[in-house]
C-alpha cells in the first residue's frame, strides 16, 4: 500500500503528517530512504512527524520508503508527502514611484 499527505511549509516541528499501520500490530518502523536531510521522523506507533523546517521552494515533494519490522519479517511501504507553499516572503511594491 502507499500513503500520501499534504503539509504546510510553515508547520511547526513535531507536526504529525500521517500514521502508517501494519497488521499484525507491534511493528518497529523506520524511514529508510527519501529523506537524507532528516526532515521527518517516525515514532514507534507509526506516526510520521516533522523533524526540521520545510521549505516548498527547496523541496516540494518527499517520497519516503518506510520499513516495518516484527518477529515474522519485514515489509515496505511508500509515503508521498507534498509540501504546500505558503506566503512566506515580505511584501514588495510593484513600482518604486507612485504619483498622487
Amino acid at each position: 500500500s502507499t500513503y500520501s499527505s499534504l503539509i504546510d511549509e510553515n508547520s511547526p516541528l513535531a507536526t504529525s503528517v500521517l500514521t502508517v499501520a501494519t497488521v499484525p500490530t507491534g511493528s518497529n518502523f523506520s524511514i529508510v530512504s527519501g529523506d537524507s536531510a532528516g526532515h521527518f521522523n517516525i515514532t514507534s506507533s507509526g506516526i510520521i512527524q516533522t523533524a526540521a523546517s520545510l521549505d516548498y521552494e527547496t523541496n516540494s515533494v518527499y517520497d519516503l520508503a518506510v520499513l516495518a519490522t516484527n518477529v515474522y519479517g519485514t515489509s515496505y511501504t511508500l509515503v508521498r508527502i507534498t509540501v504546500q507553499d505558503s506566503n512566506d516572503h515580505r511584501p514588495v511594491f510593484v513600482s518604486s514611484q507612485y504619483e498622487v
